[in-house]
Formats: structure tokens, C-alpha cells, sequence
């Protein structure tokens, strides 16, 4: 499978054999044993973990690398959408979350059982029922410059984070019926501008891939509260495709 996507990775030893039965890709907790850093699989449905084995490390102590955030792929262990917050099993395959779940990331693939799919790696603290609604951030609505198309948003949410002042974002733009459109801007969501000063908000972790414009890069607009995209423009029939967005906002 390609590794074309940028991630935080770490360097561990694993607990056990993960190679004769593949742990690749599977979710993992990390813990200092004294003697460096070890890498464990998860074994408790719906448990906070560190991070997704990228390896298949074949005996304990074995050398192995975590991705603790970003994105990366992960093995599913059940029918997922793509929009669907994940969590692990007690295999430690990656399925969609429910309440008093941790939350391990945003799935940008929709799958199924015995699949590795893309996600953007983001473990929670808290669980679900820990989070209050009011740090579920409400999902924008395109703004465009130019037509008369009109290009569409899905599988796109805005959820804050406790730990560390982040909200996330994470995104899919159709661009297939985009011709003629000159410009588009994703709105900051209300409840984050209105708790924090936007000099105090930048986007950091931005990725974009999947997509036929010409790497078009976000960048936040503090004046307008919105997110910008620099490379961007006309669209024609041949620069067409979907454009992810995926990165953090921090409230520093």
C-alpha cells in the first residue's frame, strides 16, 4: 500500500509479535517501560489509544514506528463511512465510534471489515460523553466566488478539542461541477470566533491531496473568519476532482 501521506511518527519497540498475524495499521497504546518506549495493542473496544502501528514488527522488542497524529491509514474492523468518527475494537481494528467511545480520528474513506483506509489521526482524551456539545462546532457552508456552478461541501466537521485548544477540520470540496468558479472559503465556525480573538487562531497541519487544481494551499483570512486557498483558478472541465482540507485551528 503507498505511504504518500505526511504524518507525526514515533519510534518504539513493540510488546509482542505483530507480524505473524498482521498488526499493521492497527490502533496501539505507547508507555515507557523503564527502558524506552513499547508499543502495545489494543485490546479494549472503544479505549483511548497513542497511535496506529505502521509496521510489522516480528518478535517483542522488535523496532517498530507509531503514527501519533496526522494522516495515515488504518485497518477497519467493520463498515465505516467516510465523515465517521473511529474508534478502535478489541482487536484494536478501527471502527466507527459511539458514545463513551475515545475517539481516535476522521475517517476520509468509507470501507469495510479487513480494509486499511485513510483517516486523519487524532487521539482524544476524553470520550465522547466527556465532550460537551457546545465543543461541537458547527459544520460551514461554502462560500464561492464565480459560477454559475456551484461547488459543494460534504463530510465536514468542525469538533474542538479540550486538550490543547485545537478544533479540528476536516473536509471534502466536490470540485466536478466546479467550471467557472474563481474562488472558494470555508466560514470559521461562529462558536470559535465568538469564544477567542482571531489574531489569536492559525491554521497549522494543513493538508491537501486528491485533487486535479493545482495544489491549492489553506490559509487562514482573519479579517474575512474564513479559510482561504492560495493556487487557486478557474476551473475547466479538465481541473476537476474532490479537494480534502484537513488540518487544525489553535487558540493560542
Amino acid at each position: 500500500m503507498p505511504e504518500h501521506l505526511e504524518a507525526h511518527q514515533v519510534g518504539v519497540s513493540a510488546a509482542a509479535d505483530y507480524a505473524t498475524t498482521s498488526k499493521r495499521y492497527y490502533g496501539v497504546t505507547i508507555a515507557n517501560t523503564g527502558s524506552g518506549l513499547v508499543a502495545t495493542l489494543a485490546s479494549v473496544a472503544g479505549q483511548r489509544i497513542d497511535g496506529i502501528l505502521r509496521d510489522d514488527p516480528a518478535a517483542a522488542g522488535d523496532p517498530a514506528t507509531v503514527v501519533v497524529s496526522g494522516p495515515t491509514y488504518a485497518m477497519l474492523g467493520g463498515a465505516v463511512t467516510a465523515g465517521d468518527e473511529v474508534t478502535v475494537d478489541a482487536n484494536g481494528a478501527f471502527v466507527t465510534a459511539t458514545d463513551d467511545d475515545h475517539i481516535a480520528g476522521i475517517c476520509w474513506q468509507s470501507g469495510t471489515s479487513g480494509e486499511a483506509v485513510e483517516i486523519h489521526l487524532s487521539p482524544a482524551s476524553a470520550n465522547r460523553s466527556e465532550t460537551p456539545a457546545d465543543w461541537v462546532l458547527d459544520t460551514p457552508t461554502l462560500v464561492q466566488t464565480g459560477g454559475p456552478a456551484t461547488v459543494s461541501i460534504a463530510s465536514t466537521r468542525y469538533l474542538a478539542n479540550k486538550q490543547g485548544n485545537m478544533a479540528t477540520l476536516n473536509c471534502y470540496i466536490d470540485l466536478s461541477d466546479g467550471k467557472g468558479v474563481t474562488d472558494i472559503a470555508i466560514p470559521l465556525p461562529a462558536a470559535l470566533t465568538a469564544a477567542t480573538s482571531l489574531g489569536e487562531i492559525a491554521l497549522v497541519g494543513e493538508q491537501t491531496v486528491d485533487t486535479t487544481v493545482t495544489n491549492p494551499i489553506p490559509y487562514l483570512d482573519t479579517a474575512a473568519e474564513q479559510i482561504k486557498f492560495k493556487g487557486l483558478s478557474t476551473f475547466t472541465d479538465t481541473k476537476v476532482g474532490k479537494l480534502r482540507v484537513s488540518g487544525s485551528i489553535e487558540i493560542t
